[in-house]
């Protein structure tokens, strides 16, 4: 290679200016051409950002299958039942159709809390979030039990940084080096920041701080309405701000209610006679069938 440029390099020194030009010419057409297609590409790379923020979500039934797959059996019968999100065990880690949920919630009737598709009307209730999720609809109002409360202090009763992001959280969780309330308090901050009540950060909020109280970690809070009156919260914010803002609340709600209504199944029947929360049953191939099905009612459609 050094040996090749050395003789370009003679090559090139012998000629006349004439004989130059033509490549000089050249290599500036080209230059011309790179800077074009770079500033193309960086326009449609910011495009590209915008448009993914605009579907992006921080819910993910992949992240909460797996730390529960990972964590402890003993782990999961002591920590995450006590707290009381005992139904969210084994759910399929499967993709959430974002851009599904998105066109859900931008035609959502905050009001009504009513979802439209293809001139269909589907209520989405709080009793439904129930029969969805599995989570049981009694228990403390959650603003008014967490109300009183420091979040900041109750994070650092149970040695949290409040810096921590989701990341850190798992790794502690899997670790072993937490136990009691302070493996419980790591746990629920995951499960809501991922799944349950998910906002637009890479870090839990203070509002979601306060939830580590007794009463959260103890599992007598109502986390069905909780999840709801946030996923509801999270559409109304959306529509405000005319698309620009992440996708908050748990939208495989929205997903899942549409794929009942979609198949059949009565609003509020559960998925077998053993009480299975609905969402368990919509595994990857169930999943797949219903989309098709969408698909065909509206040919074309990105879902």
């Amino acid at each position: 290679m050094i040996q090749a440029i050395k003789a370009l390099g003679l090559r090139w020194s012998k000629m006349s200016d004439e004989e130059k030009k033509r490549y000089i010419e050249m290599s500036e057409e080209q230059k011309q051409a790179e800077a074009e297609w770079i500033s193309k590409y960086e326009v449609e790379e910011v495009v590209n950002k915008e448009e993914a923020k605009k579907k992006s979500s921080r819910c993910s039934l992949k992240k909460l299958s797996n730390i529960f797959k990972e964590m402890q059996k003993v782990k999961i019968e002591n920590v995450v039942k006590e707290i009381g999100f005992s139904p969210l065990i084994g759910i399929s880690p499967r993709v959430i159709h974002r851009d599904l949920c998105r066109e859900l919630a931008e035609k959502f009737d905050v009001e009504c809390s009513m979802m439209e598709y293809s001139g269909h009307k589907i209520s989405v209730m709080v009793e439904y979030v129930q029969v969805v999720l599995g989570l049981k609809n009694e228990g403390r109002d959650v603003e008014e039990a967490t109300r009183k409360y420091d979040g900041k202090e109750l994070v650092k009763k149970h040695k949290i940084n409040t810096n921590t992001t989701y990341e850190q959280l798992e790794w502690e969780i899997l670790c072993d080096g937490f136990e009691g309330d302070e493996l419980k308090a790591r746990v629920l901050l995951y499960v809501v920041g991922v799944f349950l009540c998910p906002n637009a950060n890479r870090v839990p909020s203070v509002e979601h701080f306060k939830l580590l109280c007794l009463a959260g970690l103890r599992g007598t809070l109502n986390w069905c309405k909780y999840a709801y009156e946030r996923l509801i919260d999270g559409i109304a914010k959306l529509q405000k701000r005319v698309g620009l803002a992440y996708m908050t609340g748990c939208i495989a709600i929205l997903e899942v209610r549409l794929f009942n209504y979609w198949s059949g199944i009565p609003s509020r029947a559960y998925a077998s006679s053993d009480g299975r929360a609905r969402i368990h049953v919509w595994g990857k191939k169930d999943v797949a069938k219903i989309v098709t099905s969408l698909k065909g009612e509206r040919p074309g459609k990105k879902i």
